[in-house]
């Protein structure tokens, strides 16, 4: 399958996720056909061209190359983890040349980031075969049961989705019309599985992203947090084999909280879905390489 990915820097588990989809684009179980950076930074840009030269392989990379932000899209600790890591800023091919590279290609995309590029994306017709997100989220009223972290609520803030809100809320109208198939890999099923030190086998690595993939993740555990939620490898996952997880076809909804929008779901035929269970033992191993997709 050909796969183009729309990723943010400042959590971990995006990382993790491009070099997730990189070790299984080196061993030939997808084509990874292309990158874009959210937002976009300078200093997003040197940090994927590092990552991509860590790991050898050369891959058509897109941003908006915006020279300055008021907060910071890279974190400090990056610099430690990252052996070779260097502040520099550079420029990536400009994300308006992306639309013209995706014109009639066969593809899917996954949104570990705002919404603003698959916003743009569909804007101009060009609709993926699906849209897999990180992001969303299912109460009650969807799953059936209380949630062990989240109790009754119907609503929740989703980062992803709260980004870039009015780009969240034009993308979600185009697919409302075209109905072309969204997956939401979602909060309420991302938070209740964490991963800990003693989940990442001692096995040797196939390829030079999946050794980077497992030595990141050991300091991230052993540094910064023991236990770690990889949503965005989850929602890799889900690209390989959606009965990983089980979906129920909605219509997200909003709400306006007291600090941020605040996103659910309602049951209805949309072509959306979202996740309300996953297979939560197979999914920590697929997401420490304890098992590999064949």
């Amino acid at each position: 399958m050909n796969v183009f990915v729309s990723l943010e820097t400042w959590d971990i588990d995006d990382t993790l996720m491009l070099l997730f989809l990189l070790h299984y684009h080196e061993i030939g179980k997808l084509n990874l056909v292309g990158i874009e950076v959210d937002s976009g930074t300078l200093e997003q840009n040197n940090f994927i061209d590092f990552i991509l030269k860590k790991v050898n392989l050369s891959i058509p990379a897109f941003s908006r190359n915006l020279k300055s932000l008021e907060k910071r899209e890279v974190p400090e600790y990056y610099y430690e983890f990252f052996e070779g890591l260097e502040r520099k800023e550079l420029f990536l091919t400009d994300r308006s040349e992306v639309f013209e590279f995706l014109k009639n290609k066969n593809f899917k995309v996954i949104v570990g980031g705002s919404l603003n590029f698959v916003r743009e994306l569909v804007k101009r017709g060009i609709f993926p075969e699906e849209v897999v997100i990180q992001g969303g989220f299912a109460g009650k009223n969807v799953t059936g049961k209380s949630n062990p972290k989240f109790g009754e609520r119907n609503f929740k803030a989703t980062f992803n989705f709260n980004k870039d809100f009015e780009a969240t809320l034009e993308f979600l109208e185009i697919q409302k019309e075209v109905r072309f198939p969204l997956y939401l890999v979602s909060k309420n099923v991302n938070h209740l599985i964490t991963v800990k030190l003693e989940d990442i086998p001692q096995i040797t690595p196939k390829t030079k992203a999946q050794e980077l993939y497992l030595s990141i993740l050991r300091k991230y555990l052993s540094e910064v947090r023991s236990e770690k939620s990889l949503h965005d490898v989850y929602a890799a996952l889900a690209l390989f084999d959606k009965s990983l997880f089980r979906w129920e076809e909605v219509r997200p909804v909003f709400r306006i909280g007291r600090h941020h929008p605040e996103w659910g779901a309602e049951k209805g035929k949309t072509n959306v879905f979202i996740t309300v269970e996953g297979d939560k033992e197979r999914i920590k191993r697929l997401s420490t390489f304890a098992e590999e997709f064949s």
